[in-house]
């Protein structure tokens, strides 16, 4: 007895572990920004700042308990390390649009994934997004990275955009393969 099934996840060997008789069970959809060559500017009418401690206790009523301990994690997990990819995204009157937090990739500096997305309405969420991309162009990022799904955006409207499959060897698409055996 035992394990009667093997799973792996891979970016490049799909059609080899199915001539294998590997089945793809799901897809992890990374995609990646090169914001390198390209004019990345503020979206219009919206302020970026960093995320401060003082502002988590509002946050908490904007976004509700279960939602605020999400984006706590990943707030926590960022202000160690790179506090100012925490960011809160706001309208020129000062209504709050969503909050982002990226971070480094630990293999490819060039490159900020996005681990944390919150808006307060659907149509928001490219807002925020194009905000984080400005934040990592201007401080000299080349990619900024995403995993899908990601709420209030769409694979096509990503694409539509410039966005792409990402195949970094730290951050990339996954085909997650399994085989009864």
């Amino acid at each position: 007895k035992g394990i009667g099934v093997v799973e792996t996840g891979t970016p490049f060997a799909r059609s080899f572990y199915e001539k294998h008789g590997f089945r793809c069970v799901g897809v992890d959809r990374c995609m990646v920004l090169e914001l390198v060559g390209r004019a990345i500017s503020l979206p219009e009418g919206v302020r970026v700042r960093t995320l401060m401690l003082d502002d988590i206790g509002s946050l908490i009523e904007l976004m509700g308990e279960d939602e605020w301990l999400r984006f706590s994690r990943a707030f926590f997990s960022a202000y160690e390390d790179d506090p100012e990819k925490a960011i809160m995204v706001t309208s020129k009157e000062g209504t709050t649009l969503g909050v982002a937090v990226g971070e480094n990739d630990r293999t490819y500096g060039e490159l900020v994934t996005l681990t944390y997305m919150f808006v307060g309405r659907e149509g928001d969420a490219m807002k925020v997004l194009d905000s984080m991309a400005y934040l990592a162009s201007s401080r000299g990022h080349r990619w900024l990275g995403v995993r899908l799904p990601l709420e209030g955006t769409s694979q096509e409207e990503l694409e539509g955009r410039g966005w792409e499959d990402a195949k970094l060897p730290s951050f990339w698409t996954r085909y997650r393969m399994r085989k009864e055996i």
